[in-house]
Parts: C-alpha cells; structure tokens; sequence
C-alpha cells in the first residue's frame, strides 16, 4: 500500500510524456489562441481549433508530389542496394579470408608431411573444402629393378634390393653416378623399355568414398579379355601399352595414362559421366564431371592418377576448379617423388648396413673355419667336422637375420609387388620352422601375417630359438628346400638382400639337419654295435654253464652327442605328422613359378 502513489506518480509521468510528443503542439497553439481571443466558450473553441488544426496537417502531408515519393523509394532502394552490396563485399571477404586459412593450413600439413599418406590426406582434404568434390588416389603397379651387378662388391652404394624404381632422377632426387648411366668404355648404356601399367590400386580417398575404393583395383581391359588377373604378356615393341579395350564399365583412366606418357594430354575431363559407357562406376551412376590427372616420374612412367567428381552436383567443375586441381596433381607428384627419393635413400643406406653386417659376419666364419682346420698341426692334420663346419655356418647366417632391424623385415608385407624370389625365401622360412605345410599364393599368405604366422619381431624371435641339429623330423626341411631348388644365391641377392639372407639361413639349417642325422644314426650304429657285443658275451657265459657265475655288468652304451639330441616334441609328433603327409604331393601354386 505505501508503494501505491509512487505507481500513480510514475503513471502520469508517462501520461504526459506521450501527449506532449503527440498532441503537445496542438494543443499549445490552440490554448494561446483560446487566451488571445477569449471566446465565450473556450472549450468550444478549443474543439474546433483542434479539428482545423488536423485538417490543415492532413492537408500538407497530401500535398506532397509524386515526384517527391519516387525520389523517396529510389533513395530507399539505393539504401538498400548498398546494404547488399557491403554485405557481398563483406562475405567475398570472409571467403578470400577462409580461402587463405585453408591454403596456409593445407601448406603448413603438406610442410610437415613425410609419408606418402600423409601427403595424400592433406591434398584431397584441401580439393575437397575448396571445390566440394571426392577425390581420390590410385597407384599404379610399377617394375622393380634389379641391383646392378657390378655394385655387388661395394655395400656402401649399393642400391636397394627391394625394388629401386630409379626415382632419383626426378625433381629432389640426386642425379646417378656416371657408371649408372653409361655402359663398358662410357659407351650410353641401352635405354630401359617404360614400364607399362596394368593395374591401378585406390590408396587414398576423401572420407565418404574411403569405404567405397579404397583397397580396391582397376585393371586394364585387354583384347583377348576383359577384367583378367594377369596382365598380358605381349606388350608390343619397345615396351609399348598393349591395344586398349575399353569397354562398358572398364574405366577410362589406362587411356589417361597412356595418352600422357606418349605426351598427347594432360588430363582427361569427361563432362558427364553418366553419358560415357566406359567410366567405371564403383557405386551408383549419377550426372557429373570426372576428372583423371595421371602422375607421371621423371621417365615418364606412371605413378598413379589423381582422380575428381563432383557427382550429383548442379554444376560442372570451372576452368579454375581445373586449374586448381592440376596444380594439386603437380604437388602431389612433386611430394610424392621427393618422400620416394628418400625412401630409396633409406634402404640404400639401410642395405649397405646389412652387406656390412654380413661382411663382418662371414670374415668371423671364416677365421673359425681356419681356426678349423688348422687343428691338430702341419705333421698331424685332423679333416674338420662336417657338422661343427655346418652349425659355424649356419650360426653366422642367424647372425645374419638377427642383425636385421624387425620393421626391415615387417615391411615387405607393405610392398605392393613382391617378387617371387621374396615369396620363396619367406614361406621357405615358415616351412622350416614347422609352422606351415602348404601356403597360399602371397595376397592370402600376406593376410596370416600377425594373425595365423608370426611376423616381424616374432618371426625374428622364432629363428633365434630354432635349433635344426634337435630336430628329427624331414619333412619341415623337404619342403623349404623344394622352394628354393631352382634359385641361386647371386639371383636372390639381386633381387632382395633380405631374401638372400632368409635363404641362406634356410639352407644353412637344412645342412645342419642333414648332418645331426648322419652324426645321430652313427651314434646310434655305435650303441646298437655295443646292445649286441653284450648280447653276444652273455650268450657265450650263459654256454659254458658255469654255476654261480655272477649276472652280467650293466651295458655301457655310447651317449648321443647332446648338440644333436632330438627334442623330446619332435619324437611325440612323428605319428602325427606321417598322419598328415599322408597324401599331400599337390604344391600351392607360386607365383613367377
């Protein structure tokens, strides 16, 4: 109750000031002329003032022209034009702005990439905040190249034994030496055929489309059939691409590939996808530009391609969507080659470490195996021991495979060709081990990796712990030695060092078991000749009848040497393993067999 007036109060405050700002004018020009004229009824007056008062305002604010309203509305529209023009101008802004955060943002990843991977994320990310699009990434099979033989004699620059693609020659790589490139007496060395790709492998993708391609593989269409695995052999002369036969669905990126290493084009735009049979589509059809940029090294053999679409857009790319993502490709390209001259580097610096480590390993083996024969002097020679000359060997080559770095060996599951000698050399390994009897061809063989077969530093740990001199039964050795029979020392060590040094260690296990089995059998020769002079000297006791003759002493037979004594594991699996041989003559198919 006691805030009641000050509520009234603050009323009337309001009161008065709407009629003041509404009718205040009015109503002091009528009450000053109510108080000059003093009618006889001011109220009266008052009235009717008020009336002539709004009639004459209405009256003023009719009179304004037409003229005068056009003038009006131009200014409004003006006013309002210029709005939307600050505000495009202000939106053009925050886009050049956001523009120049993501090329920064793009630089700064592509900066501090040092893999292929991280390279290929950075780059479709960057296409598709830019433009919109999927983009993805597909390498092409690409020849590996054999060490030259001439280097084999100098571990310090030799080449990488698991495929050195030549990329040296291209922009960040070092340029080779002279005797690379020129034959006997400097004469020019004969140009290498290009290599012809027949697959191309998705690698990498933008997120959406990484389920739908990534791991997934376009191969070249031929005449004699489409789709096939193998690539055919007759590529034409001079390492020319075979007659394409593209067809429905077979995929226009090999005519890409090919007319950009025979320098006709630089890419390959299709409009409209959905107007030309032979795109391939991984999933379903719908209108929009596909563009295929093919990647090519310094020889002008195929990388890979970099592939857009912008599928189910209104629009087709622009001229400077194009122009961007060719200039992307060249990065790519670019980085590409740079991280593959320095992967090559890696293995070359890495192989020579590994022909170091067998240096020293063999001159080792070589001082013992003196050491050897010089046993028992000049006067008095002592011929070696087949089998203590065999377990040298054989522990200088484990020697060998222990030195190796684990990641050395865990990476050949990474290579996207392997060649057979590699495969042969690995499941030789897994064969003598006893961890498999029959493998698949390599992709299946690759996917037991880490799961069903051990790998890496696993793999390493097994043959470490592998003794073959204990071992009894011959079939773990049958086998490995059947994948290895028709390779050479010399050709697997130009094709891979760590193949070489895997079938080394193979055979050098294999020789140890053959000669625990010759010192076992003549261990064994030795105890059955002394069962039987026993048997034979309680016979003739036994004959001569003589009473109260004592019983005859214990049988001393010789001891097995303990180096070649079989692990009690071996003896208990004989039966099962003569129940699974049992019918297995049929090989799994090798590759390049």
């Amino acid at each position: 109750h006691r805030e009641a007036p000050h509520l009234e109060s603050s009323a009337m405050v309001l009161d008065s000031a709407y009629l003041k700002a509404t009718v205040g004018d009015a109503l002091s020009e009528g009450i000053a002329q109510a108080v000059t004229q003093f009618p006889a009824d001011p109220v009266e007056f008052l009235g009717e003032f008020l009336v002539r008062y709004a009639d004459v305002a209405a009256a003023e604010k009719a009179s304004v022209s037409e003229e005068d309203r056009k003038k009006a509305l131009d200014a409004l529209h003006e006013e309002a034009a210029a709005v939307k023009q600050h505000a495009a101008e202000k939106l053009a802004l925050v886009r050049d702005q956001q523009a120049v955060n993501e090329a920064e943002h793009f630089e700064e990843l592509l900066e501090a990439a040092d893999t292929h991977e991280a390279v290929y994320d950075a780059i479709l990310s960057y296409l598709q905040q830019r433009l919109g699009v999927n983009a993805y990434i597909a390498l092409a099979d690409r020849a590996e190249r054999e060490e030259p033989e001439e280097e084999a004699e100098a571990p310090a620059a030799a080449p990488s034994g698991e495929g050195d693609e030549g990329e040296g020659e291209e922009g960040g790589g070092a340029a080779p030496d002279p005797e690379e490139g020129e034959g006997e007496d400097g004469a020019p060395a004969e140009e290498i055929p290009k290599h012809v790709a027949t697959k191309l492998e998705y690698v990498a993708a933008t997120e959406a489309d990484v389920p739908l391609l990534v791991g997934k593989t376009l191969e070249r269409a031929t005449p004699e059939g489409e789709g096939e695995e193998e690539a055919p052999e007759d590529e034409g002369e001079e390492g020319a691409p075979p007659k394409s036969a593209v067809g429905v669905g077979a995929g226009v990126s090999f005519d890409a590939v090919d007319k950009a290493m025979s320098g006709e084009l630089e890419y390959l735009h299709c409009p409209n996808a959905l107007t030309n049979p032979n795109v391939k589509f991984f999933y379903m059809p719908r209108r929009g530009d596909y563009l295929c940029v093919p990647l090519l090294d310094a020889r002008g053999e195929a990388i890979g391609i970099l592939g857009v679409d912008n599928l189910g857009a209104p629009a087709g790319l622009s001229e400077e969507g194009i122009a961007l993502i060719l200039a992307q490709a060249r990065t790519l390209r670019d980085k590409w080659t740079v991280i593959e001259a320095a992967r090559i580097a890696k293995e070359k610096a890495e192989l020579a470490a590994m022909k170091a480590e067998y240096a020293k390993h063999q001159a080792a083996l070589e001082a013992e195996l003196a050491t050897m024969q010089e046993a028992g002097g000049e006067e008095e020679p002592v011929e070696p021991d087949p089998f203590k000359i065999n377990a040298a060997k054989f522990k200088a080559a484990r020697a060998n495979l222990l030195a190796l770095d684990k990641n050395k060996l865990a990476e050949i599951r990474g290579y996207k060709v392997v060649k057979p000698e590699v495969v042969r050399a690995v499941k030789a390994v897994f064969y003598v081990l006893g961890l498999a009897k029959r493998l698949p061809k390599w992709d299946k063989t690759k996917a037991m990796l880490d799961k069903k077969l051990p790998w890496g530093g696993d793999l390493l740990a097994k043959i470490e712990a592998f003794d073959p001199a204990k071992k009894k039964r011959t079939k773990p050795f049958a086998r490995a030695i059947k994948r290895l029979a028709d390779l050479t020392d010399e050709q697997t060590k130009k094709v891979s060092f760590v193949a070489f040094l895997l079938s080394s260690w193979v055979r050098s296990a294999n020789e140890v078991f053959e000669e625990a089995v010759k010192v076992r059998a003549v261990a064994e020769d030795a105890r059955e000749a002394a069962r039987a002079a026993a048997a034979d000297a309680a016979a003739a006791a036994e004959g001569e009848g003589e009473e109260g003759a004592s019983a005859p002493a214990p049988v001393e037979l010789p001891e097995i040497p303990p180096e070649v004594a079989v692990d009690e594991e071996e003896t208990e699996e004989d039966e099962e393993e003569a129940e699974a041989d049992e019918g297995e003559g049929e090989e799994e198919e090798e590759e390049g067999a």
